[in-house]
């Protein structure tokens, strides 16, 4: 809810547009001019890297939180869903899965055929997919590839 309702979120740029506001080039041109005036003193400088570094780590670990709880979220539905798919629970093989033979490699000529015949899926799972998907659109909507780069990482290894 930092963003407002989603209604109001080009009122700034339309009032800019007719006149009654500020454009967003305007004031990152006044934020600038206001950093460069506060680095011109060491200890305004200082507060400003320490007010910096602890605004990424609060970044960082909601971040975290967020994943960790997103990928806890995902993990139960599609532990859920697949334990509710009666057809994985069949003695039926699927008609859409495919024969793959595999062999050794060391039958001798003459000899008993030793290949294993597996049958396999011939498509990926709609549950993986749509806990794929699902987590591809929480991704977007916590910021998608404004994700800063240490969040890479992050989404990688939960």
């Amino acid at each position: 809810m930092l963003l407002g309702p989603a209604a109001e979120w080009n009122r700034g740029a339309n009032a800019a547009a007719v006149g009654g506001g500020t454009s967003a080039a305007a004031r990152r041109r006044a934020a600038a001019a206001a950093a460069e005036s506060s680095s011109s003193s060491p200890a305004a400088a200082g507060k400003l890297g320490e007010a910096l570094t602890a605004l990424k780590s609060a970044a960082a670990r909601g971040f975290r939180l967020w994943a960790e709880a997103t990928a806890a979220d995902a993990g139960t539905a599609l532990a859920a869903a697949l334990r509710a798919d009666e057809a994985l629970g069949s003695n039926e093989t699927p008609k859409d899965w495919e024969e793959e033979k595999v062999s050794d490699g060391q039958a001798e000529p003459g000899a008993e055929d030793s290949s294993m015949v597996l049958r396999l899926p011939a498509l990926p799972s709609p549950y993986v997919l749509a806990t794929l998907h699902g987590a591809a659109t929480e991704a977007l909507r916590c910021g998608g590839h404004l994700a800063g780069a240490y969040t890479r990482p992050l989404c990688s290894s939960t």
